[in-house]
């Protein structure tokens, strides 16, 4: 999005933020981009353990920089200018196009199923909703940021309570 509004130096650093996770990824499911590790009732394979560190340590860079970003995306006023009033979308334009996700969170509906019908491990562990009211793509823009930020919040305590036992059932 950065890229689309001609910030290229925010894309440039998201890029590079970017590799730190597909490294991650390469290392959990064995492909940057296509991940083989889902199967029904679980996943293919465990985590090796030296992994669970680096995935913090991944996560404490990932949220110093996202911080950043929802800062840079609070303030900076090109930015705000260029995505505030755009894609104006209303509460009720949303529920008539049925659309979902950062686009209704952004819209002030809470949609995020892990919240309203929790399923997996979303029955234990809490979910922070996050909406804004802007309706607009400045509002999708600090959803997604904000979001970040929870997801960063989840993993760790996924890493942390991560329970032994079978992969799959």
């Amino acid at each position: 999005a950065s890229h689309e509004i001609g910030f290229d130096t925010l894309f440039m650093y998201t890029w590079r933020d970017r590799e730190l996770v597909l490294d991650l990824l390469a290392r959990i499911g064995g492909n940057r981009i296509n991940y083989g590790i889902n199967t029904f009732g679980g996943v293919r394979r465990d985590l090796e353990p030296e992994l669970f560190s680096d995935i913090l340590l991944v996560c404490d860079k990932l949220e110093e920089k996202i911080s950043y970003y929802a800062e840079l995306a609070l303030t900076e006023t090109t930015l705000i200018a260029r995505l505030k009033g755009i894609g104006v979308l209303l509460p009720e334009d949303v529920k008539r196009f049925s659309a979902v996700g950062p686009v209704a969170r952004a819209a002030g509906l809470m949609d995020d199923i892990r919240v309203v019908e929790p399923y997996g491990v979303f029955q234990e562990i809490a979910v922070n909703p996050v909406t804004d009211d802007h309706c607009d793509v400045y509002g999708r823009t600090l959803v997604r940021v904000k979001e970040m930020l929870e997801s960063i919040r989840l993993i760790r305590l996924m890493v942390r309570e991560l329970p032994d036992g079978p992969i799959a059932v």
